[in-house]
């Protein structure tokens, strides 16, 4: 394979590891098949069995082609610094990405003889610098033409889920600061990559406003 589509191909494995590893008030649903317990977990949130409920389905309107370049880099710099700044800090010096999808990868604070065998070494400077060339070289063809791709997530690229997924999650932990803590009681949201369901108390008195502002 190129040595560039492996070097994407790990940094997009490193982003996805880092969005993650970020512990805050986010919607990332990791597993389509667990709507069914979410959906369980809200009655229970809400009351039980006799208070009603309903569910909103959302798609992100525009979300690949239309999301503002400054906010990507924004948001996925903010979750890299946050992530690195635990009290854990010290054992977070870079990641290693399994040269086989079968491992996940892991932190690393040593590269050994044996590990450069079976890992590739991705530091956070490498991580950002591959974020912005692709960011700025996102590049299609359509017919005889090159067209350079200037706002949205870069299509078809090893970065594009791990941007996809954390952006958003940058925006939600926006909005959920400043929700108050019943509004939070009485609402459950969860996104699956660009769809989200939101499932929320029917007769909560701040139903609407939520719902209009989310």
């Amino acid at each position: 394979a190129h040595p560039m589509w492996q070097l994407f191909n790990a940094v997009g494995r490193a982003w996805m590891f880092i969005v993650n590893q970020w512990e805050t008030e986010h919607h990332i649903l990791r597993d389509a098949m667990n709507v069914p317990n979410i959906i369980k977990q809200a009655k229970i949130n809400f009351g039980g069995d006799n208070v009603e409920y309903e569910h909103h389905i959302w798609d992100v309107d525009s979300c690949y082609p239309s999301m503002p370049r400054e906010d990507i880099l924004k948001a996925m710099g903010d979750i890299l610094l946050e992530v690195r700044s635990t009290d854990r800090k010290e054992k977070r010096k870079f990641i290693l990405v399994p040269r086989t999808k079968l491992e996940k990868p892991r932190w690393g604070t040593s590269y050994t003889e044996e590990e450069k065998v079976t890992h590739m070494k991705i530091d956070f400077k490498v991580m950002q610098e591959v974020m912005d060339f692709s960011m700025d070289n996102a590049i299609c063809k359509l017919g005889g033409t090159m067209i350079r791709q200037i706002k949205g997530i870069p299509q078809g690229d090893s970065l594009s889920p791990a941007i996809c997924i954390g952006t958003l999650a940058w925006y939600e932990n926006k909005w959920m600061s400043k929700q108050s803590k019943e509004d939070k009681k009485n609402m459950v949201i969860k996104r699956y990559l660009d769809d989200v369901i939101m499932i929320i108390n029917s007769q909560y008195k701040n139903k609407q406003q939520m719902i209009n502002t989310y």
